[in-house]
């Protein structure tokens, strides 16, 4: 059984499930594990080499062979496509494998699903593990329904949120926010590191360099295995 992996944007599927993107075209019929980047609407999907998957301009196919070393080119594409769904990248330089990026990316996922499953709250979305549930619970009550790019829908046909004077909301972070600019970011961060009992991010780190500090910390199996024992 050949195992590729992609990125692939996260949606609401029509019976309320929070799935990666394509599960009704690209992926149906085929089998996948995925692992979210906590709540920030995009996952780690290993599945069956899938041209018609890696072919879609929001998803991002890594090679099958992920001990290829990267060009320029590779380099420059990943670290594009990365800061598009704020990955940190700036580990990712011309040479090292996509084995190497894999498991950069894959380390990082973790650190931000705990970081939901401590605080409940997404690092540079404004989604939130009690928002997903609400939306979640709506669809399947029925009082939501999902367009054909299954973006939730309330029965009035309003966008969820609705229109007109919207409250002012403060600034997310951004990959190159300062954890001592954000004492959000920065206390959710650290709660991280004791859950897994590595050393705190360094307050005058940027969120892109916590991230990766910690994830690198992280040193458990990263199983992606739909049966066949694959891991990075």
């Amino acid at each position: 059984m050949a195992t590729q992996l992609f990125l692939v944007p996260q949606e609401f599927n029509a019976q309320g499930s929070y799935v990666p993107k394509y599960t009704g075209t690209d992926l149906q019929g085929h089998s996948y594990i995925a692992m979210p980047f906590g709540v920030e609407g995009v996952a780690l999907v290993a599945t069956d080499p899938n041209p018609a998957l890696a072919g879609e301009s929001d998803v991002y196919a890594f090679p099958e062979n992920l001990d290829t070393a990267t060009t320029d080119d590779d380099a420059s594409n990943i670290q594009n496509f990365f800061e598009g769904v704020s990955i940190p990248d700036a580990f990712i330089v011309s040479g090292m494998t996509f084995r190497d990026i894999v498991k950069g990316v894959a380390q990082i996922f973790q650190v931000a699903q705990r970081c939901a499953g401590l605080a409940g709250v997404g690092i540079f979305t404004r989604n939130t593990v009690a928002s997903i549930q609400s939306t979640a619970a709506q669809i399947k009550a029925g009082a939501l329904t999902t367009d054909a790019a299954n973006a939730p829908i309330s029965q009035a046909s309003s966008k969820i949120g609705g229109v007109g004077v919207q409250p002012v909301q403060p600034a997310q972070p951004t990959l190159s926010t300062a954890l001592a600019d954000n004492a959000a970011l920065q206390a959710n961060l650290t709660s991280v590191a004791a859950s897994f009992g590595f050393t705190a991010p360094d307050n005058n780190s940027t969120a892109e360099e916590a991230l990766y500090a910690l994830g690198q910390q992280f040193t458990a199996p990263l199983l992606l295995s739909r049966g066949d024992g694959f891991q990075i």
